[in-house]
């Protein structure tokens, strides 16, 4: 098997993911858009709330944050300085890619191991105004850092391989 058709397939299950990632997006920007609408409904005409709208946008935004964090990197948007990567011969600018590469690969897992860590402290603790714990938006966190492991292996693979962070034809770009 070639890394051609290896690189296929990863991508063909990168699309799936990147759908169902996108469906969740969605659904949390729909929900934060009915949060905000009632709450403003509760704050000026009649009371709709006896919780704290408030604190479940928070959470909203907090899942949104790192999901959306992962659709960007899943389409090749990577926010670097690359003033000085340009001026590189390109021998260099594979070793730089590849060092940081495993720089956010490494920063990544130490995340999401501290996140199950504080998730485990989170989930005794309540969020005032709301009946979920803290681990709630902390899950967001932990969900944004594990889909974002593949896509960093996957590059940092492609890297060592000599090929560019991305493919010319990729799924999840043409959708």
């Amino acid at each position: 098997m070639s890394f051609d058709d290896v690189e296929h397939v990863v991508l063909r299950i990168a699309g799936v993911v990147a759908r169902i990632v996108d469906a969740v997006i969605a659904f949390v920007v729909a929900a934060l858009l009915v949060l905000v609408t009632t709450q403003f409904i509760d704050r000026n005409y009649v009371t709709l709330w006896h919780d704290s709208p408030e604190e479940y946008v928070k959470i909203g935004l907090v899942w949104l944050c790192f999901l959306g964090f992962v659709r960007a990197s899943a389409t090749g948007e990577t926010i670097r300085i690359t003033f000085i990567h340009d001026m590189l011969p390109a021998d260099l600018q594979r070793v730089l890619d590849i060092g940081l590469e495993l720089l956010l690969l490494v920063v990544v897992v130490f995340l999401a191991w501290k996140s199950w860590v504080m998730i485990q402290t989170a989930s005794m603790q309540i969020i005032l105004g709301t009946d979920l714990t803290l681990d709630v938006p902390v899950f967001g966190m932990l969900a944004g850092f594990v889909l974002l492991l593949p896509l960093i292996a996957w590059r940092l693979v492609r890297a060592l391989a000599g090929r560019p962070p991305m493919p010319a034809s990729h799924p999840v770009i043409e959708d």
